[in-house]
């Protein structure tokens, strides 16, 4: 392909294109990396913003707290503050920063929020939404708990094998604060709507172009190594992927549904009712929670295989897309994601 021909898909039309066979050529690539990166650019300026929102915000709530109710020398200093901000004040954190956050995803991404095409973020004219793909995908989303839950086991099997515990995590902060109002405020209604806008939404749209396969799984890859947990981020790759096809298929709200179908009823609906029961019956109803993830894989694949393999077929995109990944605020991103994932692992071994 000519420089023409990569424009002209560097352009296109976010809908289904015919499957690109061979190898990019330079400008097209080129052209795919300079896209990845400014979405990798934006991702990573999001993070430090609600970053430091919520840190500045938690300092300064722990240190009026100290000053009023908790006097003592000792709980002054930087490190104690900077350790109890998380977990006195986690939720209300979190609705602090991820309000700053769509913000300045609305500021920075607003011609696309307001662009009513095809690579708009709340683009609809796409494929109507049947309720054999509903069922499915709420089906996977147990299969995805079930694959979380597996690999969490294995990662405390490997790192008590190797005498390593975590600190404190991202999971643990959001547990330490779920009985709040604000923390479920947060996890159960307003994440997935702000995370579906800024990864299927603002970074799955701007990738399309380049192949919805490949739009889909750099997304998903962004979208786990955001959580900045490995537990959280294994089972965030799996639903990104899950989302991914959801907004690029049929549209936005339906990820936005999906994903708070999953926080509202999936984990925190789930985790409240083992709550209610005794520990016999609880690790009983995991079991069966379990093995009706597997079976929904089974039964999903397997009655979908023709419109997966379709789908994957109809969306195929050059074989070497995936170097595009190359580019410098993609490498960096994950990088220093990938840091803070393994920075418990660190301190508890020290």
């Amino acid at each position: 392909m000519g420089q023409t021909a990569a424009a002209l898909d560097a352009s296109g039309t976010g809908q289904a294109q015919k499957p690109r066979r061979g190898v990019a050529d330079r400008a097209w690539m080129s052209a795919a990396r300079g896209m990845l990166n400014r979405q990798a650019a934006l991702l990573l300026v999001y993070l430090l913003i609600i970053n430091s929102v919520g840190l500045l915000f938690g300092v300064l709530a722990q240190m009026e707290w100290n000053a009023v109710f908790d006097p003592v020398p000792a709980h002054s200093g930087f490190i104690y503050v900077m350790s109890h901000a998380d977990k006195e004040y986690g939720g209300i954190i979190n609705l602090i920063a991820a309000c700053t956050g769509l913000c300045f995803l609305v500021f920075t991404r607003r011609r696309q929020i307001c662009d009513s095409g095809p690579l708009g973020i709340f683009h609809t004219d796409l494929h109507p939404m049947t309720w054999q793909v509903l069922l499915g995908c709420f089906a996977l989303t147990l299969t995805g708990q079930t694959l979380a839950d597996w690999y969490q086991s294995g990662m405390d099997w490997t790192t008590a094998r190797l005498g390593v515990q975590q600190s404190w995590t991202t999971t643990e902060q959001i547990q330490q604060a779920s009985g709040t109002i604000p923390m479920f405020i947060y996890v159960s209604l307003l994440a997935p709507v702000i995370e579906e806008l800024v990864f299927r939404g603002a970074i799955l749209h701007a990738l399309k172009p380049y192949g919805h396969v490949f739009a889909i799984v750099t997304s998903a890859v962004m979208f786990g190594f955001f959580h900045g947990d490995l537990g959280q981020g294994f089972f965030a790759f799996i639903m990104g992927l899950l989302l991914g096809y959801l907004a690029c298929e049929y549209s936005i709200f339906w990820s936005i549904a999906l994903h708070v179908f999953n926080n509202l009823v999936v984990s925190d609906g789930l985790e409240l009712l083992l709550g209610f029961m005794s520990d016999n019956m609880a690790s009983y109803v995991n079991v069966l929670m379990m093995l009706a993830g597997l079976l929904a894989a089974v039964l999903v694949l397997y009655l979908g295989r023709h419109r997966i393999v379709a789908f994957l077929r109809e969306n195929r995109t050059y074989t070497n897309v995936y170097g595009a990944w190359a580019c410098p605020f993609f490498i960096m991103l994950l990088l220093i994601m990938g840091f803070t994932m393994l920075t418990p692992f660190v301190s508890a071994g020290a």
